[in-house]
């Protein structure tokens, strides 16, 4: 035993142990503090962030962006206990952070050491959530890229390098991401291996008391009805004690948010146009919660659907298009007529 055993090391849940086990070795045994530290690290990665938001101060409105997640009961709960969540938040924040400073400074070197940070952590324990990562922020920057040399009429040759270059970079996290599908024989296809994977999610997550029967997601056509039931669940009327009273009031809370900053919305086609940033988060919150379609406990899909707040209340906090003012008229000065020129 030396002194790199307390490095956490494996995967998944045994990651977290060694995690666990390597801070209890720092500040002792105490589970208050193990509690506290889990929850400086969740703590830190919102901040994070919340920090990445502010570099795009004219799209987004830090103020309200702060203040949502402060407030949300999701992030305050699930990231601030000893878990996979308090990591997991670390990391998601280290990758958004460096994508912000990628996508805003014209630096490379520095913001990728950022986003590999947060990638390499959150490979550890959750390597399919690091890859969709990955694969928004690639497919944010080719989106940019295209839309920029679009704008200033570059013609088709950028464009269509920008795009096999961008399919290229998807292909090879493709492939990297099938190493953690579930495979019987290893020569299964990738619908196979796919459909593998869910099956056996929606199996470990059928128990424990909260159980609900999940969206179907047998076509292409059930995706959009299935993302948002996902996003949206628990409401009011599922609510049936007090543990799920809680999030079904935040998830009600979220859905008034909407509906009352329906001009901020109404600026996401604009932003998805023109914005990587914004293409990141949106596909974050596209393809996580697809895959969360399998998930049929709500307790499961409640604590890990936190990965998601971020980015949800990212859109909620879009400055909204100023209102055009309308001035009056100038009013004009009438001539006096004359009793001259009367005559």
């Amino acid at each position: 035993v030396g002194p790199w055993s307390i490095v956490p090391h494996g995967t998944g849940t045994d990651f977290l142990r060694n995690l666990t086990g390597s801070i209890h070795t720092v500040v002792g045994s105490s589970k208050l503090a193990g509690f506290l530290w889990f929850a400086a690290l969740g703590y830190l990665g919102t901040i994070l962030c919340v920090k990445a938001a502010t570099l795009f101060g004219r799209t987004f409105d830090r103020r309200r962006y702060a203040v949502l997640c402060v407030l949300s009961p999701t992030l305050v709960f699930w990231p601030s206990s000893i878990g996979k969540e308090s990591w997991m938040m670390l990391c998601l924040g280290l990758t958004v952070f460096g994508a912000a400073r990628l996508f805003t400074s014209g630096r490379i070197i520095r913001p990728l050491v950022w986003v590999a940070a947060g990638v390499t952590g959150a490979a550890f324990v959750r390597p399919h959530i690091a890859t969709i990562w990955v694969v928004a922020g690639v497919v944010g920057v080719l989106w940019s890229a295209i839309g920029r040399l679009a704008a200033r009429g570059g013609g088709r040759a950028p464009a269509m390098f920008a795009t096999v270059v961008g399919i290229a970079g998807l292909f090879v996290v493709g492939n990297a991401a099938l190493r953690f599908l579930p495979s019987g024989t290893g020569d299964e296809s990738l619908a196979d291996r796919i459909t593998t994977a869910f099956d056996e999610t929606l199996r470990r997550t059928s128990g424990g008391g909260s159980e609900f029967t999940p969206p179907s997601i047998s076509s292409p056509l059930n995706y959009p009805g299935a993302i948002l039931r996902t996003i949206t669940r628990p409401l009011l009327y599922e609510a049936n004690s007090i543990s799920t009273l809680l999030p079904a009031l935040e998830t009600t809370a979220l859905i008034v948010l909407a509906i009352v900053g329906i001009r901020r919305l109404a600026q996401l086609p604009a932003l998805l146009r023109r914005s990587p940033f914004v293409v990141m988060h949106f596909l974050i919150i596209v393809v996580t919660a697809l895959a969360y379609t399998t998930f049929s406990n709500l307790a499961i899909l409640v604590r890990q659907r936190s990965l998601l707040m971020p980015s949800l209340l990212l859109l909620l906090a879009v400055r909204p298009k100023p209102q055009p003012r309308f001035a009056l008229p100038a009013a004009t000065a009438t001539p006096r007529t004359t009793a001259g020129t009367a005559r």
